[in-house]
């Protein structure tokens, strides 16, 4: 069985059947936060874990008598599903191709992409590995080229309002703080960067999303709850 990560910030809570568990230890071998244990050839909690259940649920996940439930973080059993048969897997020789023909794309045809091809790509996302700490991660779809300039539009006008974080009195002032490197990559690389978005921005080119016909942002949840003018077609949770 194969589960959707998730990132979210509510607590997980592990269930356990010891009836049902048959001892096979499986669920202590995956768990790499040290929750679970085997007592008197059953699992239990353990009582001193590392950072507390981060809601994997790879427990659930291995379990081969469902002795195991994790609850909290979007997560519980009904999400779990079979894994694709081995057969279905993509070998390495094509799977290897298919990712050295992948490319950092900055010019787009103007056509519409259609919402089945949007979200077969979020539905893919939705796999991708959880990491540490968990965050609630959601996908903003923007729809259409208008969007999407819409979006690069006030991003170049806040760049705009930010100028003086990258002026010579500001980097001045950070260096002793942040030190060399990082005071060469600002002047080096961010402020360049942050020149090049404003002023080609004003001679009418998209530097920033390059007139994309649709864009996905990944947002954590806490800006979410700050709004936005930037309203897509649709508003998706991504369980990463």
């Amino acid at each position: 069985m194969a589960i959707p990560t998730s990132r979210t910030t509510v607590a997980a809570t592990i269930q356990l059947d010891p009836e049902r568990c048959n001892g096979c230890g499986l669920c202590v071998a995956v768990c790499k936060d040290n929750e679970l244990t085997l007592a008197q050839g059953r699992v239990a909690l353990s009582g001193h874990p590392v950072f507390g259940c981060l809601g994997c649920g790879h427990c659930m996940a291995i379990c081969p008598t469902g002795a195991i439930r994790i609850l909290g973080r979007t997560l519980s059993s009904d999400d779990l599903f079979d894994l694709p048969e081995r057969a279905a897997a993509t070998p390495y020789a094509p799977l290897h191709a298919l990712l050295q023909r992948r490319r950092s794309i900055r010019e787009f045809q103007d056509r519409p992409i259609a919402p089945e091809l949007i979200d077969k790509i979020l539905a893919t996302a939705r796999t991708a590995p959880m990491g540490i700490p968990p965050s609630d991660v959601h996908v903003l779809v923007l729809d259409g080229r208008e969007r999407v300039d819409a979006f690069a539009r006030d991003f170049c006008d806040d760049l705009d309002g930010m100028r003086w974080l990258v002026s010579d009195w500001m980097l001045w002032l950070m260096r002793p703080l942040w030190g060399q490197a990082n005071d060469a990559l600002f002047r080096d690389f961010v402020r360049p960067m942050l020149h090049t978005y404003i002023e080609q921005r004003r001679q009418g080119v998209n530097a920033v999303t390059y007139d994309a016909p649709p864009g996905a942002l990944f947002l954590r949840l806490r800006l979410l709850r700050s709004g936005g003018s930037h309203r897509g077609r649709d508003l998706r949770h991504a369980r990463r």
